[in-house]
């Protein structure tokens, strides 16, 4: 599933698509003129955009909520790049994978890391979701993608996007199941260990470095290879694959940005460049080379 070209426009016209797709909400840009790019989608019943942006930080605050209440939740996941994602208090860092539920009636503020980012924005009805899962649902409650039913609720979400309008109730229903069941394993508290938090706050900081790998986290966590890997298997993930994924997206998001090919491998760890290709159009569905080219025909 790949995001909409990013193309450049002032910070006026950015807004007034923002607003068009996703509700009243101020955008700053670094330097006058922003990339970023919205595509409405609709997945069976369920309204949703795919977005991508490079500006300083969106914004929506107690004016624009007075303007534009609102009534609905964001379901927002991050599909390429990093973000923060402050509401009530709660600051969430997403990367690739991880989602965050934003209040529309609530304040909220959002801050792209890494330049370019990536997300999709599931638009529910306050009255449908509490009704749904629970009367005292609010904004500002993040999952990581490490969490058991991250990756299923991402299947069905792939599935929903490739049916699009055409999408199955079951297929809906299957995810709103999932999402419900996340939900509920937060309020019951069945949540990631501390060891594998620790573990990815470490290949946060050093999957960029060449050479860096599973044994350079447990040595930096102070365990046992073995012991680490005990705490990944109830996620169906590895070490590895943890890392080789933050590799990718780190890519990706340099790519976005207008980073080389070249550049955007060796930055993100890469020593290989055949490896990085196989690697990178296995996961996107198209070589870096094609992503990059993309970028610069839509600037």
């Amino acid at each position: 599933m790949n995001g909409p070209a990013a193309g450049s426009q002032s910070i006026e016209a950015f807004r007034s698509v923002l607003h068009q797709h996703c509700g009243r909400f101020d955008a700053l840009a670094h330097d006058g003129r922003v990339r970023g790019n919205f595509r409405r989608l609709s997945l069976g019943d369920i309204a949703a955009v795919h977005v991508s942006y490079d500006v300083r930080r969106i914004v929506r605050d107690a004016s624009d909520i007075r303007k534009d209440p609102g009534r609905y939740f964001y379901l927002i996941i991050q599909r390429a790049g990093r973000s923060a994602m402050n509401q009530a208090g709660r600051e969430s860092v997403l990367r690739p994978g991880d989602a965050v539920l934003i209040d529309a009636e609530l304040p909220s503020i959002f801050v792209p890391l890494d330049g370019m980012c990536e997300q999709m924005s599931l638009h529910l009805p306050h009255s449908e979701a509490r009704a749904r899962f629970r009367s005292d649902l609010t904004g500002g409650l993040h999952f990581a993608r490490e969490e058991p039913l991250s990756a299923a609720l991402q299947s069905v979400l792939e599935r929903l996007v490739l049916d699009g309008s055409e999408a199955s109730q079951l297929v809906q229903e299957g995810f709103m199941t999932l999402f419900g069941a996340q939900l509920a394993d937060r309020r019951t508290g069945r949540l990631t260990s501390s060891l594998v938090q620790r573990a990815l706050a470490v290949i946060a900081r050093g999957h960029r470095q060449a050479g860096f790998g599973a044994g350079d986290v447990s040595e930096a966590l102070g365990v046992t290879p073995r012991r680490l890997q005990r705490a990944f298997a109830p996620l169906g993930r590895t070490v590895a694959r943890e890392i080789a994924d933050a590799r990718l997206a780190t890519a990706r998001g340099l790519l976005l940005s207008g980073s080389s090919v070249t550049e955007a491998a060796f930055d993100a760890g890469y020593t290989d460049l055949a490896h990085f290709h196989r690697a990178y159009a296995k996961r996107y569905g198209e070589s870096p080379g094609r992503s990059r080219d993309a970028l610069g025909k839509s600037a």
